[in-house]
């Protein structure tokens, strides 16, 4: 997920900043690295890169709202220079135009900040994704919560990693 959010976040912003970007994400498996705040680049970390990018190849999204109803792979082909190992990850247009318009931006630096605990990551990109007003905010019951985060806890141990990982991100 966190490698998928870094294209992205890296596409939207290019995107954003330049009109004229089209489908092609230049980079490279350090790149993605860095941005996902490893210090290693060993060869071992990017083939992992590698590795996960050739899955999310295999993958299909499929967006239904309100709005679209919308299926594709996430990245459509990836073209490795040998020589000076930057890629050109293609990301279907039509996916990138939607994820713009309807996917929130996670700030990946906080993500980061939060380790390793699942529960925590999950609940950090559930609530980026809410609205920010107060008086727009939707009150989420600690079992829907458990439902949608996709836990098989029981409630009284899911609130308690709630608690944990609530405090997990208060603090970051």
């Amino acid at each position: 997920a966190m490698v998928w959010q870094a294209l992205m976040t890296l596409s939207i912003r290019r995107k954003s900043s330049d009109p004229g970007f089209g489908e092609e994400l230049m980079i490279s498996r350090r790149e993605i690295l860095d941005v996902l705040g490893w210090k290693s680049t060993s060869t071992a970390a990017r083939n992992w890169v590698m590795d996960l990018l050739l899955d999310m190849q295999r993958a299909v999204v499929e967006l239904r709202t309100p709005r679209h109803t919308y299926s594709q792979t996430l990245i459509s082909s990836i073209v490795v220079d040998k020589m000076t190992g930057r890629m050109r990850i293609h990301i279907p247009e039509r996916t990138l135009a939607l994820l713009t318009d309807e996917v929130a931006c996670i700030d990946l630096d906080r993500k980061r900040a939060l380790g390793r605990d699942p529960l925590a990551l999950w609940l950090h990109d559930f609530i980026s994704s809410q609205h920010n007003d107060p008086k727009k905010m939707i009150p989420w019951s600690v079992d829907a919560l458990r439902t949608l985060s996709g836990s098989a806890k029981p409630l009284a141990k899911f609130r308690a990693a709630l608690r944990k990982s609530a405090a997990s991100l208060a603090a970051c």
